[in-house]
């Protein structure tokens, strides 16, 4: 990892705890690592 991904993983982390709040209910069964990875991966913005 550089650490243009760091910071970014940093943000999402802080950023997180409210998004999990925003997801449809079934999703919040999810694992939340693995609804981070999917937040993570949807959100275009911190794409390089």
């Amino acid at each position: 990892m550089d650490a243009y991904q760091i910071r970014v993983i940093k943000a999402y982390s802080h950023s997180n705890h409210l998004r999990l709040y925003a997801v449809p209910e079934p999703e919040r069964q999810i694992h939340p690592f693995l609804l981070f990875i999917r937040i993570f991966a949807s959100d275009k913005k911190y794409e390089p």
